[in-house]
């Protein structure tokens, strides 16, 4: 009798679902499950009953063509809702795209665009603060500003050559103390994104916001994403408002190699560097987001999920805190979106949603275009 369970490994790269044939005279063969993409929608509706989530939303989509969605309880693909860190993978793009246009460097230290960032935080690169490898600490967080109109205020003007700190994020990061030497260790620093936007402030002398805007939010068609006015944007990274339609078409930008409908957003070496193992030599087994994705190596504003087996990502994603979880997954030339939003605890929000992500592998090779058959043996990973 085959039974079919669903691992996310903490200590490596995520499992896919596996079932077991307990009857074997040999020990227990693992082999590859069908898995109907109506046993996806009924897991995420036992889901919003149990944990009250008011609504829920899957969409997958495989060699450009919409493969299944399910819109359960309140939430449309359409719907507009908080992705919390999701934001982060969105600003790696950015920045990309002015690494593309020659404005960025990734391994110049920040202190170049930001004088005012003398003390040690200043000599960590666009790399380490995109990697998690600046030697911010954790729990240096962007304190919004008491009122408009301050230096990264919405209704102030941005400072184009980046030389006044502001109160709240800007000073914090200027006299933190670092975790350790900036590219020597692995700390998920949300401050980190926010320096990030201030760069790219201080490089093109727009708000944050605009820029994404202008340089890929709506060359992507994605008319109802933004981040959130008012504030040094982007606060972390994580200050992003979008819909499930307006992340399928980012993901499309990203696997199609940066182009979008109406010409090149990015160019794919960029997209390829971002997916690059940035942390191979860096302890991340003490870092909560790794227990909750079950994921140990990061690129740049991506987790990359598994691995083919010369240590390329096949599959990559970015997580938020209330549970959104979009992802690529190249093998299959495949990504999907998962939207709830659950604000009650990340470490079961974000893994809740990587289990059934987990499963979505098996579902497209069951209904979609097959990696590998149901009944085949399970690689270690892809």
């Amino acid at each position: 009798m085959l039974t079919a369970t669903i691992v996310v490994a903490i200590t490596g790269c995520r499992a896919e679902p596996a079932a077991t044939d307990d009857d074997s005279t040999d020990g227990p063969v693992v082999t590859y499950p069908a898995v109907p993409f109506g046993r996806l929608d009924a897991e995420l509706t036992a889901r919003l009953a149990n944990d009250g989530l008011d609504g829920a939303v899957l969409v997958v989509t495989q060699d450009g063509a919409p493969l299944h969605r399910a819109e359960l309880g309140s939430l449309t693909t359409d719907s507009v809702v908080p992705v919390g860190e999701v934001g982060r993978w969105v600003t790696t793009v950015v920045t990309l795209r002015l690494v593309d246009d020659g404005l960025l460097v990734l391994d110049e230290p920040v202190r170049r665009w930001l004088p005012w960032l003398d003390g040690p935080a200043g000599a960590a690169t666009l790399r380490h603060l995109l990697s998690h490898t600046s030697g911010l600490p954790a729990s240096l967080t962007c304190a919004r500003p008491s009122a408009p109109g301050e230096a990264t205020g919405a209704d102030g003007p941005p400072d184009p050559e980046g030389t006044s700190p502001s109160p709240g994020c800007d000073a914090a990061v200027a006299g933190a103390t670092l975790v350790g030497p900036p590219g020597e260790v692995f700390q998920v620093s949300p401050a980190g994104f926010h320096v990030v936007a201030r760069v790219i402030e201080a490089v093109t002398g727009q708000r944050f916001a605009q820029v994404a805007a202008e340089r890929v939010l709506h060359p992507a068609g994605m008319a109802a994403t933004r981040f959130l006015p008012g504030d040094p944007e982007p606060f972390e990274g994580s200050d992003l408002e979008t819909s499930a339609a307006d992340l399928t078409r980012f993901l499309d930008v990203v696997l199609a190699g940066g182009v979008a409908p109406g010409g090149r957003i990015v160019s794919a070496p960029a997209l390829a560097e971002a997916e690059r193992d940035q942390t191979t030599r860096l302890d991340t087994h003490t870092e909560p987001w790794v227990a909750w994705t079950g994921v140990p190596t990061f690129g740049l504003g991506v987790w990359r999920d598994r691995l083919r087996g010369d240590g390329t990502a096949a599959v990559v994603s970015a997580p938020g805190r209330l549970g959104a979880y979009p992802w690529i997954d190249r093998p299959r030339n495949a990504h999907g979106v998962l939207l709830v939003v659950d604000g009650t605890d990340p470490a079961h929000s974000v893994g809740a949603s990587a289990a059934l992500v987990a499963m979505v592998g098996p579902a497209i090779d069951t209904e979609g275009r097959p990696l590998r058959r149901p009944g085949t043996p399970v690689p270690a990973q892809d």
